[in-house]
């Protein structure tokens, strides 16, 4: 999340497209509200919706109430469900695992998370609630938090969320999947939002690699 102040003054810009630093996503002073206002309206009935068929993939079906990019995981996710199989997703920003927790909820997909406000307790429980409960389709990971020393071979589909500027954490974060047990094709998807400073990300990433060669 962000402090108010914050995205007040970043409204005060002139810019002739303000977006959230986050989500990318266009925003207004109405689209800001205070945590206590946020919380509510979770715990609410109100926030329950009605069942969608996002097996197409096309995140253009999906309500324009979710940043882009939780738009385009929804469908995804729903194919994996579909399939019988599970799902981790990274992102460095526990405030949009959060986001993306909440858009899982009100379709009624079962998660756990891992995250670095987590005692190293909960992590084991949560890991092992993901390995053998076959009604959790999906773990959300902040990508510093759980992007090494874990064993999740329980999946087999990885979503990266947002881009980091070394590429070695996310193959890290890819290889909590593929690892020795693992008997089925892991495929991974990574999103990056057009005309952003994740375009700038990936030629940096590219160039770290042929250095690597």
């Amino acid at each position: 999340t962000f402090c108010k102040n914050c995205l007040t003054s970043i409204q005060k810009v002139r810019h002739s497209s303000i977006r959230c630093p986050l989500c990318r996503a266009p925003f207004s002073k109405a689209d800001i509200i205070k945590p206590s206002v946020l919380k509510e309206t979770v715990e609410s009935k109100d926030l329950t919706t009605d069942s969608h068929n996002y097996s197409s993939g096309d995140a253009s079906s999906v309500p324009n109430e979710f940043p882009v990019k939780i738009r385009a995981l929804l469908p995804e996710i729903h194919k994996v469900i579909t399939k019988g199989e599970k799902a981790l997703v990274f992102s460095n920003f526990t405030s949009f695992l959060d986001r993306i927790g909440i858009a899982l909820t009100q379709h009624d997909i079962k998660y756990c998370n891992i995250d670095g406000r987590m005692s190293t307790g909960s992590r084991l429980k949560a890991v092992e609630s993901f390995e053998t409960d076959n009604m959790i389709s999906c773990m959300l990971i902040s990508t510093k938090a759980g992007g090494t020393g874990l064993n999740l071979i329980a999946a087999n589909h990885v979503f990266i969320m947002d881009l980091w500027w070394n590429f070695s954490a996310e193959e890290q974060a890819m290889d909590r999947c593929y690892r020795i047990g693992q008997k089925k094709s892991v495929r991974v998807i990574r999103y990056c939002c057009k005309n952003s400073v994740e375009q700038k990300i990936l030629k940096i990433q590219e160039g770290k690699q042929l250095l690597a060669k």
